[in-house]
């Protein structure tokens, strides 16, 4: 009986795991996108400058 009591408490602890994890890898993911827009953002203002430069 503990045995049993014992394994369902840690697939609940798996699953809250596993649900945190998944918040951590959406933020990471969210984050990510966001660094690579204000690159092309920088990116396109450069080039616009350059531009200007040339022009």
């Amino acid at each position: 009986k503990e045995n049993l009591l014992r394994n369902i408490s840690n697939k609940r602890n798996q699953k809250k795991n596993m649900v945190s994890f998944s918040k951590k890898l959406e933020k990471l993911t969210v984050s990510d996108s966001s660094i690579e827009l204000k690159a092309q953002r920088t990116y396109k203002k450069r080039k616009e400058e350059m531009l200007e430069i040339f022009l």
